[in-house]
């Protein structure tokens, strides 16, 4: 039977394990605030662009305002232009080289207007400051070099609308941000241990392969007598209780399945024998031992060899002598 987990069962099981729950919750925001403390920290200036296209006459405003914001739509991919990042590189003296120094400058293009936003990230302020400035100064320039065509017809320029500022707080990483990150993350890997280890308590019921725990009722073999709840029903074929399904190993079975026999055994023994005075009557061979301390302690194997080894129609049995009266 396959245990499904209910909402119940999953609150049962985080609550018994709450220390553990809470234990992995804390590191989690302690690894995410620590990181947060020490990491490097970069800053994040902010430069925006406005397109304007100059109409043909007085009646063509609105169609130059929808001109200019179809064509600043298609600025922000001539940011990584080498006409753009290496004269940006020369104005600022900077010894990093392009490959490192696009993924530090990007351009957006807000829907449905005429403006283009460049930001830049650095890991000083003013750094900041001037690589969005400078970027965006340059990307105006050679994004209306493209528009003129020697006509001036529809001729596109482009204005600072916001020049860039100096940061004046880092932007990443946030010590609080990484706590709560690090607190959801340790909260899920808690959740996780906990499962694991419920799974695992009820696959291993017992201390040890195929040996009850101490304390437990033991049966010595060729004995009959009472089982415990979960050997008698794994003899008796019936589920275990709880509905639990507990796979028995292969010695258990081969041991359950030899307990059966020989309480067979005993019994059609016991069914088979006399009684009398409170003592059943055993057939003992007139060449084995006669002595009446003896022979009640003998096990159903060794009475069931005496009983067979008796030739068929023979009468050289004696009955054990009854007790002197006192």
């Amino acid at each position: 039977m396959t245990d499904v987990l209910t909402v119940g069962a999953l609150g049962s099981v985080l609550l018994a394990r709450w220390k553990l729950l809470v234990a992995f919750v804390l590191l989690g925001v302690a690894a995410g605030v620590s990181y947060g403390i020490f990491a490097p920290a970069s800053y994040t200036s902010k430069a925006v662009l406005f397109v304007i296209a100059a109409p043909a006459d007085k009646e063509a405003f609105y169609p130059a305002a929808q001109f200019a914001e179809k064509r600043a739509a298609t600025y922000p991919a001539l940011l990584s232009a080498p006409q753009v990042i290496e004269r940006t590189r020369a104005a600022l003296n900077l010894d990093l080289p392009a490959p490192m120094l696009i993924p530090m400058l990007t351009a957006t293009n807000p829907t449905a207007s005429s403006l283009i936003e460049v930001t830049a990230t650095a890991s000083t302020p003013k750094l900041a400051q001037d690589l969005a400035g400078t970027a965006a100064r340059y990307l105006a320039d050679y994004a209306v070099t493209l528009e003129d065509n020697g006509t001036k017809v529809g001729a596109v320029s482009i204005e600072m609308a916001v020049p860039a500022r100096e940061p004046t707080s880092p932007s990443s990483p946030s010590p609080m941000v990484l706590g709560a990150l690090g607190g959801l993350a340790g909260g899920a890997i808690g959740v996780v241990t906990a499962l694991v280890a419920n799974a695992m308590r009820r696959r291993n019921p017992r201390d040890g392969a195929g040996q009850p725990k101490d304390g437990a009722d033991q049966q010595a073999p060729g004995v009959a007598g009472p089982a415990g709840p979960s050997a008698q029903s794994a003899a008796d074929g019936a589920e275990p209780p709880f509905g639990r399904s507990l796979e028995t190993p292969v010695a258990d079975r081969a041991e359950l399945r030899e307990r059966k026999r020989k309480r067979r055994l005993g019994r059609r023994l016991v069914d088979s024998i006399r009684v009398e005075g409170g003592r059943p009557d055993i057939p003992v061979l007139a060449s084995g031992p006669t002595d009446t301390e003896s022979w009640p302690n003998d096990p159903p194997a060794r009475v069931e060899e005496r009983a067979t080894a008796l030739p068929k129609g023979s009468s050289q049995v004696q009955t054990p002598p009854s007790a002197p009266d006192r």
